[in-house]
């Protein structure tokens, strides 16, 4: 398992190595566990690092019932992309403007 993370942490790191780099920009990584045994409710998550430490994270079970996996990241997704928006502009007020896209 920790090889599979690591291949996947390094085709991440020579794909956006410029935008992981930058100590002034965040990017983050989200998942979603599909139906869980208790109640059937998927479980959504994600984490925002800058500058080698977590800034962000997140992790609740889904409201709704998902039918299937594809669903469960989906709305993964929506919710990191949520707190994306939010971090920008929060990190705009403070004066360190995000020029560069963020990976999720």
């Amino acid at each position: 398992m920790s090889s599979k993370i690591f291949v996947r942490h390094k085709v991440i790191q020579d794909t956006y190595g410029d935008v992981l780099d930058h100590p002034n920009h965040f990017f983050g990584y989200a998942d979603a566990a599909f139906a869980n045994a208790d109640k059937h409710k998927s479980t959504t998550g994600y984490v925002f690092k800058m500058a080698g430490g977590a800034v962000t994270w997140y992790s609740k079970k889904q409201t709704i019932t998902m039918l299937s996996s594809m669903e469960a990241e989906y709305i993964a997704l929506s919710e990191a992309g949520r707190e994306v928006r939010w971090l920008r502009n929060l990190f705009q007020e403070l004066g360190f403007v995000q020029d560069l896209p963020t990976v999720i």
